[in-house]
C-alpha cells in the first residue's frame, strides 16, 4: 500500500513538473506575466505560490478527477488551444 501511494505521489510530482515546464513555455509564447502565480502580489513568487499555481492548472486538466492527466485530457486542455 505504501509503495502504491509513493508511486502515485512520484507520478503526480512528475506530472506537475511537466505541466510547469509546458506552462512556462506557453506563458512565454502568450505573454503570461510573473504576477499570474504571485497570489499575494508582493512582486515575488514563492515556492508555495508556484506549487499552488501548478496544482490549480493540474486540477483543471484532470477532468475525471482521478489525480492523473491522461493523454486525451492533456491534448484536449493543454495543446488544442494553440
Amino acid at each position: 500500500m505504501i509503495m502504491k501511494i509513493s508511486r502515485l505521489m512520484a507520478a503526480s510530482a512528475l506530472t506537475g513538473l511537466l505541466c510547469l515546464g509546458a506552462g512556462v513555455a506557453m506563458a512565454a509564447a502568450d505573454g503570461m506575466k510573473h504576477s499570474a502565480a504571485d497570489f499575494n502580489k508582493d512582486g515575488m513568487v514563492t515556492e508555495d505560490e508556484l506549487v499552488i499555481f501548478v496544482r490549480m492548472h493540474f486540477m483543471t486538466m484532470d477532468k475525471n478527477n482521478d489525480h492523473m492527466v491522461e493523454s486525451r485530457e492533456w491534448n484536449e486542455d493543454w495543446f488544442l488551444d494553440q
